[in-house]
C-alpha cells in the first residue's frame, strides 16, 4: 500500500515571462511520489534507547527522564519516526503535503515546515519560502506553464534533494518515518572544565553516542552541535553490538568515558555490517578528498586522476564500501598525502596510514590528545 503526496521544494532562478524578466526569484515547485505505508508488524521495532542532554559515566544514572528513541527495520532498511514540534508527538500521514488540508497552495502546518529545515539542504532563504508556502502566505509566483525561460537556476539540484528526501519517507501505522543509516556508535572527544565524576585534572575524554547518520568524514554529530566526524585516531565508528567490548577496551586502558544514552536494546538478529576498520579508512579517504578539493586545478594530471579515484570511493554510500574498494586506492591516498607541505602538521598524521592501513585491528587511539587520562 502507498500514499500519494506532492512534496514541495524551493529553488532560485532568473526567469522570463510575458510580464517581464525577474532576476533571483525564489520559486516553489513540487515533486509527486507514492510513499509506502506499512503496519507495525510489517516494520517492527528493532532497536530502542534513551538519549540525554547531559553526559554520564557508563553504569551511572542519567539526569532526567531522557528522550526515548525508536528504530524500526524492514528488508535491510532502518526507519525512525519524525518528531513534530510538540514534545513527544510525531508527524502523521495526514500532515504530508498533498494530503487533505496540505494540498498545493492551501494553508499549511508550521511543524511540518520546520521539518523541511532539517531535511532540505536548500538554505535559509529557500526554507523560509517553504514555511510561507505551508502557511499559505507565499507571495504570488508564475506557474510553471507561464515561465518562458529559466537561467542561473538551481532547480534541478533542489528537485534532486527533494526526491532524495521523498525516497526515504515511509508511513508506519499512520506515523511518518524517515530512513536512516544503520545505527552505530560514534566516539569523539568531549571537552569540559571540571566534572566531579572525572579524575582530577582531566579535561577531555571519549564520548560514546548512538549515531544514525552515515559514518562518513564530515558527517555532523547532532549530539555535539556543529562538530563533525573527522579521521583522527581517537574518533571511532563502531558497530552497535560492540558496545560492551568498546567500554571494556577503555576500562582496561584506564581511560574514563562519557555517554549520552542508556537502556540500549536491539534485536540480535539484525544484519549488522558496520566495521570500524573499514570505516576509519573510508573517513581518511574523505579527509584527503576534501583537503585537495579546493586546489584540484593546481594538481598534476597524475595527482588529479588519483584524486578522482579517491573521490569516487569517498562518495559511495556507507553500506556499499568494501575493504577491496579502499585498498584499490591506497597508493593514490599515500601519494597525495606525501605531496602535502612538510610544514603542515596534518601531514605526519595522514602519512601514519602507512603504518596502520594494512595492520588489524584499529585500536581505540589512546595516544591521541585528550585521551591520555588515567583513572
Amino acid at each position: 500500500m502507498s500514499i500519494p503526496i506532492r512534496f514541495p521544494f524551493a529553488y532560485k532562478a532568473d526567469i522570463a515571462t510575458d510580464r517581464g524578466v525577474f532576476d533571483g526569484r525564489i520559486l516553489v515547485d513540487v515533486v509527486e511520489a507514492d510513499i509506502p505505508s506499512m503496519t507495525a508488524s510489517e516494520c517492527p521495532v528493532a532497536m530502542t534507547w534513551r538519549t540525554y542532554g547531559e553526559f554520564h559515566r557508563p553504569g551511572e544514572k542519567s539526569a532526567g527522564e531522557g528522550k526515548p528513541m525508536i528504530v524500526r527495520h524492514r528488508e535491510g532498511r532502518y526507519y525512525i519516526p519524525l518528531q513534530s514540534l510538540e514534545e513527544g508527538k510525531y508527524h502523521k500521514a495526514e500532515d504530508l503535503p498533498g494530503r487533505g488540508r496540505h494540498d498545493y497552495g492551501a494553508e499549511g502546518n508550521k511543524g511540518l515546515a520546520n521539518l523541511y529545515d532539517r531535511l532540505a539542504p536548500g538554505g535559509e532563504e529557500k526554507n523560509r519560502a517553504l514555511r510561507e508556502w505551508f502557511a499559505g502566505k507565499f507571495r504570488r509566483q508564475p506557474v510553471e506553464d507561464d515561465i518562458l525561460r529559466r537561467s542561473k537556476s538551481d532547480r534541478e539540484a533542489r528537485k534532486a534533494e527533494a526526491l532524495d528526501v521523498v525516497s526515504r519517507l515511509a508511513i508506519v501505522d499512520g506515523i511518518v518515518h524517515i530512513q536512516v543509516s544503520e545505527p552505530k556508535l560514534a566516539v569523539d572527544t568531549c571537552y569540559f572544565n571540571h566534572r566531579r565524576d572525572m579524575p582530577h585534572g582531566v579535561s577531555s575524554c571519549p564520548l560514546v553516542a548512538v549515531f544514525v547518520g552515515e559514518g562518513r568524514f564530515g558527517a555532523r554529530l547532532p549530539h555535539l552541535g556543529s562538530r563533525t566526524l573527522d579521521a583522527k585516531p581517537e574518533t571511532l565508528v563502531v558497530a552497535i553490538d560492540e558496545l560492551d567490548d568498546l567500554l571494556a577496551e577503555y576500562e582496561t586502558a584506564g581511560v574514563p568515558v562519557l555517554m549520552n544514552f542508556d537502556s540500549l536494546e536491539f534485536d540480535p538478529s539484525l544484519p549488522i555490517s558496520v566495521d570500524r576498520d573499514i570505516n576509519r579508512r573510508w573517513r581518511a579517504i574523505g579527509e584527503v578528498v576534501q583537503r585537495f578539493a579546493g586546489d584540484v586545478m593546481a594538481l598534476s594530471d597524475a595527482q588529479l586522476q588519483a584524486w578522482c579515484r579517491l573521490r569516487r570511493v569517498s562518495s559511495m554510500r556507507e553500506h556499499e564500501v568494501t575493504r577491496e574498494d579502499l585498498d584499490t586506492v591506497y597508493d593514490d591516498l599515500v601519494g597525495l598525502c606525501a605531496s602535502i607541505d612538510y610544514k603542515d602538521r596534518d601531514r605526519a598524521r595522514l602519512l601514519e596510514m602507512t603504518e596502520w592501513w594494512n595492520d588489524a585491528p584499529i585500536s581505540i587511539g589512546l595516544e591521541a590528545g585528550g585521551n591520555r587520562a588515567r583513572i
